[in-house]
């Protein structure tokens, strides 16, 4: 399976770094609506520097062991917009 890339905010992460609980926007691809759900995390990915309640960019893909986060690594907040 290729890997897919979302967008969400980290709602929580094992104490370990095996999982990571992800509030995800909409994937198409898989023609999931926007949910909350956990995800197995690659062990090369770095989950030092997050925290919950950040945004965050991730990159994965289905696994023999289900969803596996391949990249995460937080985003800037989207910005309102003003109608200027």
């Amino acid at each position: 399976m290729p890997l897919i890339t979302s967008e969400g905010i980290l709602a929580e992460m094992a104490q370990d770094g095996s999982t990571v609980t992800l509030e995800h926007q909409p994937i198409p691809e898989l023609d999931w609506p926007a949910m909350t759900m956990a995800f197995g995390i690659d062990e090369s990915v770095k989950t030092t520097e997050l925290s919950a309640g950040q945004n965050v960019v991730f990159k994965f893909r289905e696994t023999p062991q289900g969803y596996q986060v391949i990249e995460l690594q937080t985003a800037p907040r989207a910005q309102p917009t003003t109608g200027e």
